[in-house]
C-alpha cells in the first residue's frame, strides 16, 4: 500500500498534446480507442454522442482532483527524502504520508469536471470513480472511504448519485465500493472494476476509462476485450500542467517538515512560503 500511494501522489511530469491511438480487437467488430489528451475538450468530445448503455469510469488523483503538495512532487523526491531522514527520523512513513494528505490541500485539476459529471448523470449515464486508494484505515485517516468520498463532495462531486440503490461492497482485505467510489487496495483496476461491475449488475456495452496512468487503460482495455465491451481509453495529463501558485523553495519545505516535527501539523505551501518571508 505505502509503495502505490506514493507513486500515486509523485506522479511524474509531463507535457503533450493530443494524440490518439486505435488497436483492433481479437474480435472483429471490436475496437479499443485509446487517446492521450491534456484537454478537457477531447473528453467532452468522446463522451458527446454516448448513452445509458456506456458506463464513464474515473480515475481520482490527477484527473478529478490534484495534489498541490509540492514536496510530494516527483522533481522534489529528493529534496522530501532529505528532510524527511532530518526531521522524522524514524517516523512512520504512512503516518506522516496521511497528515500531509488529509491537511486539506488539494484543487479541481479542471473547474468544468463537476459540471460534465453532473451533465452525465443528468442524462442518466452512470459514472464511477475507479482510484488506487486503500479502503483499509491509512495512518492519520482512519476511514479512507468517508475521508474521500467527503473530499470528492467538497468539489462538487456527487458520484454517489449515480449508485443510490447499490449498497457499499467489500471486494477484498483494502479494496471496497462506497458511495460511487470503487477503492483498490490491494487490487489492480482491471479486477476491481470487473468485480464492481458484478456487483452493481450493470452490463455496460461500452466502458469509457479516463486516467493520467497509461498501464491502468490498458490493464482495462484487456480486460473489456474478453468481456466483450468496447473500450474508450483517455490518459488525461492536465494536472500536470498546474502551476504553483506560491513560490516553493527547500527553505519552505524545511519549515513544513519542522513544524510537522514540532506541532504535528503539515503547513500549505501558502502558509508556510508567507511564514518564511517574515
Amino acid at each position: 500500500m505505502r509503495s502505490k500511494f506514493i507513486g500515486l501522489l509523485m506522479v511524474p511530469f509531463l507535457l503533450c498534446g493530443c494524440t490518439e491511438k486505435v488497436q483492433k480487437m481479437h474480435q472483429d467488430h471490436l475496437v479499443a480507442k485509446i487517446i492521450t489528451t491534456d484537454k478537457v475538450e477531447d473528453i467532452e468530445t468522446e463522451l458527446a454522442q454516448i448513452d445509458e448503455n456506456t458506463l464513464v469510469v474515473f480515475d481520482c488523483d490527477g484527473v478529478l482532483v490534484a495534489n498541490t503538495i509540492q514536496i510530494m512532487k516527483k522533481k522534489n523526491r529528493e529534496m522530501s527524502r532529505k528532510l524527511f531522514e532530518k526531521y522524522m527520523g524514524k517516523s512512520d512513513v504512512t503516518e506522516v504520508l496521511s497528515i500531509m494528505v488529509s491537511s486539506g490541500q488539494g484543487q479541481l485539476v479542471n473547474n468544468k469536471m463537476p459540471i460534465l459529471v453532473k451533465n452525465l448523470q443528468d442524462k442518466n449515464i452512470r459514472v464511477v470513480v475507479l482510484t488506487g486508494f486503500s479502503a483499509s484505515p491509512f495512518g492519520h485517516i482512519k476511514d479512507p472511504k468517508v475521508w474521500r468520498t467527503d473530499n470528492l463532495n467538497s468539489f462538487g462531486y456527487h458520484f454517489e448519485k449515480s449508485w443510490p440503490n447499490t449498497p457499499q461492497k467489500k471486494f477484498s482485505t483494502s479494496s471496497a465500493f462506497y458511495k460511487g467510489v470503487i477503492f483498490c487496495g490491494d487490487l489492480s483496476k482491471d479486477v476491481c472494476l470487473n468485480k464492481f461491475i458484478a456487483h452493481s449488475g450493470m452490463r455496460p456495452k461500452k466502458i469509457i476509462f479516463i486516467d493520467d496512468g497509461i498501464g491502468n487503460i490498458h490493464d482495462v482495455a484487456e480486460y473489456c476485450k474478453s468481456d466483450g465491451i468496447q473500450f474508450v481509453g483517455i490518459e488525461y495529463l492536465e494536472a500536470e500542467k498546474i502551476v504553483p501558485n506560491f513560490p516553493f523553495s527547500e527553505k519552505t519545505a524545511e519549515f513544513q517538515f519542522r513544524t510537522l516535527k514540532d506541532k504535528g501539523i503539515w503547513l500549505s505551501d501558502e502558509e508556510a512560503a508567507k511564514a518564511v518571508v517574515r
